[in-house]
């Protein structure tokens, strides 16, 4: 199979999946009640999702800065944002494909190596994995009950799953602070593999290891963790502040823990291959907050709609703008080497 029809399966098989969750999202539902919910919500509540958005975005890329750092001093917070969000845009379209064309952007404003910039978006993709791993256990803590509900087999066992996550999120975190060990485990594990497997997981090791030593011989390593974790915990504030935005919303859970819960449940929807999470996290949002929380079908869907709807959209003009703006050509981006 060449590459191209490889490259177009997958997209069909992302889209079919997205067509297959949207279907089972709004299977129930009554569109009228939808889109009345939806107007009732006040315009102010969508620019001030707008402005949260952005100031993701905008953390992500002052990260980013620190993280690029030992390749070049000085990188623009302009050219830094906007590669974020033309990454985040093609992840609108092509799953995972903005994290080719971002370190490609970047490259491209401030004349470095896409390899080396692509390296450490990798180094990125293993912290946002760790603070994850973080805020499952923080969620885990704050509502074991709504654990049990989605994992009834988790009711005998909660005291070991708890012990477990904390062992699991240190051996992590001692990992990424020893990263070299990370390394030497993983390529241990890829030699026993094929050799065709073994190359490819290798060469994302070697990318992983490059990104590491530009990042953790730096002065800038406690920023970026801390970065890290401003960056999730504006994510769980963004969650939380839109709970406000509807009437029906039982006032009771309007909590952070509910909005812990559900940035988990958004993260486990964005993982799935699918663009920008299309239909998953329309499936997954609703689900919980009905499940959970007692919200009704129609105002669970309205938020995942409202939310997902105002982030792709910020994410698409941004990314649009600055796409065209830095001139950044879809078949330069095609034709650069292989990551």
């Amino acid at each position: 199979m060449t590459s191209k029809i490889r490259n177009i399966s997958k997209l069909i098989l992302s889209f079919s999946i997205s067509v297959v969750f949207v279907y089972f999202a709004f299977r129930n539902i009554n569109i009228l009640e939808l889109l009345q919910t939806l107007s009732s919500v006040k315009f102010y509540w969508v620019i001030v999702f707008f402005i949260c958005v952005s100031f993701a975005h905008l953390l992500r890329a002052w990260r980013w800065i620190y993280l690029l750092a030992p390749l070049k001093e000085k990188i623009s917070l302009r050219n830094s944002f906007a590669a974020v969000n033309i990454g985040f845009a093609f992840n609108n379209i092509i799953p995972r494909g903005g994290e080719l064309v971002r370190p490609f952007a970047i490259s491209k404003t401030e004349k470095i190596s896409s390899t080396s910039a692509f390296s450490t978006v990798v180094i990125e993709r293993l912290l946002d994995s760790i603070t994850f791993f973080i805020l499952v256990l923080i969620a885990f803590a704050l509502s074991p009950s709504a654990f049990k509900e989605l994992f009834p087999v988790l009711e005998n066992y909660t005291t070991l799953v708890t012990y477990l996550m904390i062992a699991l999120t240190l051996i992590f975190i001692y990992l990424i602070i020893k990263l070299e060990k990370l390394i030497l485990i993983l390529r241990k594990i890829s030699n026993l593999l094929s050799e065709k497997i073994s190359n490819a997981i290798n060469k994302q090791i070697d990318l992983l290891a490059n990104g590491a030593q530009v990042t953790w011989e730096s002065d800038n390593a406690k920023k970026i963790i801390i970065i890290s974790f401003l960056i999730w915990a504006f994510y769980i504030f963004e969650m939380f502040i839109i709970f406000y935005a509807f009437e029906n919303f039982p006032k009771e859970n309007i909590v952070i823990q509910t909005a812990v819960i559900l940035l988990v449940a958004s993260s486990v929807a964005y993982l799935l291959p699918t663009p920008s999470g299309i239909g998953t996290y329309h499936t997954f949002i609703p689900f919980v907050l009905t499940g959970l929380y007692g919200v009704d079908q129609v105002t669970a869907l309205s938020y995942a709609v409202f939310t997902h709807g105002i982030g792709y959209f910020t994410t698409s003009i941004f990314g649009g703008y600055y796409f065209l703006k830095d001139k950044i050509h879809l078949k330069e981006v095609l034709h650069q080497p292989k990551q």
